[in-house]
């Protein structure tokens, strides 16, 4: 989360915002107060309405710093995705994934998604993982990628690579 957030009762969770922006820290939500759901549901509610006003209608949903994939967050914001009918969620990183407790994590989530009625791309993965491999997938894949144009080349601005 970052810049400055649209609705008032957000601004008033230490967890998210000090000095009227955003300041969370990513996977610090394991539980939420019933005050910072209803603060979350109408952040997110404000920003989709503002796209609307704006003329664009939403019909994936993502957040910075890929705070939507944390459950508690996920969970909170459900009833917005669906009052809008935002169905298409991004999926957290899951190729080239340790089998760890992340993976674990990843997979419930997926699997939550999935239970509520949401849709997601298979494989959701950098533009710099191994592509031939992936490119060799029958399912559906997105790549992450932060572009920027540098000394006449296109880089990816978080990684600092050259983009070919």
């Amino acid at each position: 989360m970052e810049g400055t957030p649209l609705s008032k009762s957000i601004l008033r969770c230490e967890r998210f915002c000090k000095n009227g922006k955003f300041s969370y820290k990513r996977n610090s939500a394991i539980f939420l107060s019933r005050r910072e759901v209803f603060a979350i549901r109408q952040e997110c509610e404000s920003q989709i309405i503002r796209l609307l006003e704006s003329g664009i209608t939403p019909t994936h949903f993502d957040s910075h710093t890929h705070s939507h994939t944390e459950i508690p967050i996920f969970l909170a914001i459900i009833p917005i995705l669906k009052k809008y009918n935002i169905r298409n969620i991004r999926r957290p990183l899951n190729y080239n994934v340790k089998h760890d407790y992340k993976w674990l994590y990843k997979l419930i989530y997926a699997s939550i998604l999935k239970l509520c009625g949401f849709r997601s791309t298979d494989y959701f993965c950098s533009f710099f993982d191994n592509r031939d491999v992936i490119l060799g997938f029958n399912q559906s894949i997105e790549f992450m990628l932060h572009p920027l144009m540098r000394k006449g080349f296109i880089v990816d601005s978080v990684l600092n690579k050259e983009i070919r």
